[in-house]
């Protein structure tokens, strides 16, 4: 039914209030909004006529009628399709009202901010219902009641979507830790999520336990599985770690900290964090991408390091990330210039390693005062090299900050190895005892995370950004294989190559190396956290493809091979509204003007465009109106490459006026500005 003739179908009913009561005000169309994190529930005054027109696409409302709810009248949306189809609803619903009902766009989009600043998580979480199955072959699976914290969680530990069982396969996923992610993120109660009893495999998109084949499936809500005994504990699977000094308070009053901290430039809750960080002797920072855990880190360990004297700090992070926090210590500490990257030097204050080459500081471990695990997800495996080396030098450290992305983990073990990297006491438990308590006994897991909540913080965007819109850019500086770098060098020193065509090889290249590090990015991102990648060169649109189906992110694409208006606009709308589709790649060409794609809350600029406009275009799709969430553009920079001669240009370029005049006239000038500057500079 058109919107247009649901109108016209009320005039009659128009006409009859208008009888009996000329003089009644209008009613605001929106009473109440409500925010559980994911979705939006709103409280509608009610005419007749008004339930077709929410229903319908793109709107798609879904109204709560059960007498009991809380919020029992209330129509639940996506986030996303208020956000980009909200102006439209109200237009719709107040011109079918006639009078009845009176709404602004503005005032609308004020009601869904303030809901988004308290939201009420369990909202519409209270009859979800949820049935985690153990997988023979190893992993879980998770069958649920739709609602899209579900997806992000499953996203975020790295599960993939079974389209005929609508079910989520996480791999290497232990049963009961899922089943506690499920209910410490969402707020359940315990009775919400079942575990399915016994060992499951999949056969014709239906569980079957094992050794019984065809059986029918029961799921048992209270009873704990019977899990295959466990091979016999002997020297050959012991796992020996060095053992840390246990978790204590410093020796700084909270007065002492807080005048600490006022002497760096931070946001209030980077504040908080550093607090964290220096009140004990260990502690875990797990905050969203984006919110300074490296500065904040950065911080607490110059604190804490002047309390030794004469002592060095470690930082021990991937390769990729090694130049990254060799600027993010100069930024934060300003005039430190004392810092050894990639190697151990005893003349330098801070260390930056990566953790392949953790065993080089092992003979130098009581030297550090302060040490520092970025993506310590990487150590969750107590069996792993790197976690071993980790343990050697951490048992001679006195205090220790684990910074990760991703808190949500998928196994037992995984958590117990990072409590007792920090020398947390329940970290002491032997991990088998560890696992057969976490896995029979529910007060252990409930003590276990209250206990975890004074060790680790965690911050989400929407909590301590939710008054901050807008758009922030953030260089990432990457480090790129020995490999990559010669075969870099070799483009660039044939002299054999025109200026513009070795530029362009160059470019395309490079673009090429950061595939991989900036898809391990997108893969610790929150599960609904959706990004736009921008290529310059459609061909690595490809490797994208590649990586991110590997990884099982799903994504849409947009190319300018894509001539059919048809099919453009079928790839917008799947990002837009679907959530397995996280990832919207396209290039700079294709994707970079005119679209609407405010599902993104991240914008990857792969390689940087000629001009700042075409930079700023790009940003701005996912940066429009309707755009409730800061935007953040992460631009991935390699040193000592023609990376950095974009950035300055870049800043330098003062053509402003002549870009807006003519976008692509202002391109092709710049290419050659850069051409002939770069040709002189080699």
């Amino acid at each position: 039914m058109s919107l247009k003739l649901s109108a016209l179908r009320w005039d009659s009913d128009v006409a009859r209030r208008a009888k009996v009561g000329a003089s009644v005000a209008p009613r605001p169309l929106v009473e109440k909004v409500v925010f559980d994190g994911h979705q939006f529930g709103v409280l509608l005054s009610h005419f007749k006529g008004a339930n077709v027109i929410i229903k319908q696409e793109p709107y798609a409302g879904r109204f709560v009628n059960a007498s009991d709810h809380q919020y029992y009248r209330y129509w639940r949306f996506s986030r996303q399709s208020l956000y980009d189809h909200g102006e439209a609803l109200v237009g719709a619903l107040v011109a079918a009202g006639n009078g009845a009902v009176i709404e602004t766009v503005e005032s609308f989009f004020e009601k869904l901010t303030d809901a988004r600043t308290n939201p009420q998580y369990d909202a519409f979480t209270r009859d979800l219902k949820a049935t985690v199955y153990q997988l023979e072959s190893g992993g879980a699976v998770i069958v649920s009641t739709y609602h899209p914290a579900v997806v992000a969680i499953a996203q975020q530990m790295g599960g993939r979507y079974l389209g005929p069982m609508k079910a989520w396969k996480i791999a290497h996923a232990s049963q009961i830790v899922v089943r506690d992610n499920l209910i410490s993120e969402l707020r359940l109660r315990d009775d919400q999520v079942d575990l399915a009893q016994g060992v499951f495999s999949i056969v014709d998109d239906a569980f079957v336990p094992r050794g019984n084949q065809g059986a029918t499936i029961k799921v048992l809500a209270s009873d704990m599985p019977d899990f295959p005994a466990a091979a016999e504990t002997d020297h050959d699977n012991e796992v020996y770690l060095a053992v840390t000094s246990p978790l204590a308070p410093t020796s700084l009053s909270d007065d002492e900290i807080r005048s600490r901290i006022a002497l760096y430039q931070l946001y209030d809750f980077q504040k908080e964090g550093v607090f964290h960080l220096v009140r004990n002797t260990s502690a875990l920072l797990a905050d969203d991408m984006g919110l300074g855990k490296s500065r904040q880190a950065v911080c607490a360990a110059d604190i804490l390091s002047s309390l030794v004297p004469r002592a060095q700090v470690l930082i021990a992070c991937p390769a990729s990330l090694l130049i990254n926090w060799s600027r993010e210590i100069a930024l934060a500490v300003p005039g430190e210039a004392s810092i050894a990257v990639g190697k151990y030097d005893p003349s330098k204050r801070w260390i930056v390693i990566n953790y392949d080459r953790l065993d080089e500081v092992v003979p130098f471990a009581d030297r550090f005062a302060v040490m520092v695990l970025d993506e310590a997800h990487l150590l969750k495996e107590p069996t792993a090299q790197r976690t071993r080396l980790a343990f050697d030098v951490a048992a001679k450290v006195p205090y220790r900050a684990i910074l990760t992305g991703t808190p949500i983990l998928n196994r037992e073990c995984e958590i117990h190895t990072l409590l007792r990297l920090s020398g947390h006491p329940i970290g002491n438990i032997d991990l088998k005892a560890f696992e057969e308590q976490f896995a029979g006994d529910p007060a252990f897991r409930v003590a276990l995370s209250e206990r975890i909540s004074e060790w680790k913080l965690r911050r989400t965007k929407d909590l301590v950004l939710k008054h901050l819109k807008g758009k922030q850019r953030q260089a990432r500086y990457i480090e790129i294989t020995a490999e990559e770098r010669a075969r870099y060098d070799r483009i660039n020193g044939d002299m054999g190559i025109l200026t513009l065509p070795k530029i362009t090889m160059l470019r395309r290249e490079l673009e090429s190396y950061k595939v991989r590090p900036i898809v391990e990015m997108i893969k610790d991102l929150n599960g609904d956290d959706k990004v736009l990648l921008f290529c310059e060169f459609k061909e690595n649109v490809a490797l994208f493809k590649q990586a991110l189906d590997e990884v099982g992110i799903g994504y849409s694409v947009l190319t300018g091979d894509m001539s059919s208006p048809t099919r453009r606009q079928r790839a917008i709308d799947e990002f837009q509204s679907d959530p397995l589709k996280r990832v919207f790649i396209t290039t700079t060409a294709a994707g970079g003007v005119g679209h609407n794609l405010t599902a993104a809350n991240y914008v990857f600029l792969v390689s940087l465009p000629w001009t700042p406009g075409l930079a700023a275009q790009a940003e701005d799709r996912a940066f429009r109106n309707g755009q409730l969430r800061l935007v953040i553009v992460l631009i991935p920079l390699v040193e000592n490459t023609i990376d950095m001669d974009l950035v300055e240009m870049h800043r330098n370029k003062q053509s402003i006026a002549a870009e807006i005049l003519d976008p692509e006239e202002a391109e092709r000038l710049a290419m050659a500005e850069f051409a002939a500057g770069w040709r002189k500079a080699a």
